[in-house]
């Protein structure tokens, strides 16, 4: 049986180009890449910058694309750690940043290392106030 896990945190700040950038480019220092694949699925995606990405999810919140506003992620490229990112504004204005559908998550005995994930993307929102935390498993 697979299993979906997410995480999921709302931001004191807006969902705005700009600081959908700020979080991204904290992934590009991690040494993320981020593909071509903003709420589409592609063949061969073009990798793309954070200021890239940032625009394209932007837009997607006005496209509305079947998969959302959300990019494939690759995490690490040497053990092939992926993931999608996901940017929503939320019912009070703010950003909420979600990571999930790993492709082959990190475990801790079956189910996946939520202290590693959880550390990443608090990491990645830095720059921002933290209101919420949410993990879900599915």
């Amino acid at each position: 049986m697979s299993m979906d896990y997410s995480i999921a945190i709302k931001l004191h700040t807006e969902c705005n180009e700009e600081n959908v950038e700020a979080i991204l480019e904290n992934g590009t220092r991690k040494g993320f890449r981020y593909y071509d694949q903003i709420g589409e699925v592609r063949d061969t995606p073009d990798i793309l910058d954070a200021r890239q990405v940032a625009k394209k999810i932007i837009e997607a919140h006005d496209t509305k694309p079947e998969f959302g506003p959300c990019v494939y992620t690759m995490l690490d490229t040497t053990t092939y750690d992926n993931a999608y990112l996901w940017f929503y504004e939320v019912d009070d204005g703010f950003l909420e940043f979600q990571m999930g559908s790993f492709g082959s998550p990190k475990k801790k005995d079956i189910f996946i290392d939520f202290d590693y994930y959880i550390r990443m993307c608090l990491d990645l929102c830095k720059n921002f106030q933290i209101l919420e935390v949410r993990t879900t498993m599915d």
